[in-house]
């Protein structure tokens, strides 16, 4: 039943090819990102009763920046397990490694590359992209959140 309602909406989302990586499909995120900003103007104009340009701008940059934050610590995560299990164990080689380092490598490096100015260790690229990340959505959190939260004006809790 549950896919008979979702599946509609998330095809209209599966053209985006650059978010499907051999196994690993991230297409249903813009699409809970559209339903996240409808549902925040809507919420918005439910207890407002008005609406401009520039709210619903706010509301979805403030959407984008939640999706933005929660990929952030995923990344974090992925990248601090990895880390982890590259400390204890001697051969790390499980299939769900290679998953984890098809999705950490490529930025891992070029992260690593571009700060850094020379290609290093796998190892060293993780530690400077877990760094990356952690400014990033401290920086985010700290900053663009309440900027746009105050554009807002009044905002409407759960």
């Amino acid at each position: 039943i549950l896919r008979t309602i979702t599946d509609p909406y998330l095809r209209l989302f599966h053209g985006l090819t650059f978010l499907r990586r051999g196994s690993v499909d991230l297409t249903p995120i813009p699409a809970i990102l559209v339903l996240q900003i409808t549902a925040m103007i809507l919420r918005y104009l439910a207890v407002t009763a008005e609406i401009s340009v520039v709210t619903i701008l706010a509301a979805a940059g403030l959407a984008v920046w939640h999706t933005v934050f929660w990929l952030l610590v995923v990344l974090g995560i992925l990248c601090a397990v990895r880390l982890i299990s590259l400390a204890v164990t001697r051969h790390p080689t499980a299939p769900i490694w290679a998953v984890i380092d098809g999705i950490l490598g490529r930025p891992a490096m070029a992260i690593s590359r571009g700060i850094q100015g020379r290609r290093a260790g796998y190892a060293s690229g993780l530690i400077v992209l877990l760094v990356v990340v952690l400014l990033l959505a401290a920086a985010g959190a700290l900053l663009l959140a309440p900027a746009l939260v105050s554009l807002l004006g009044v905002w409407p809790r759960v």
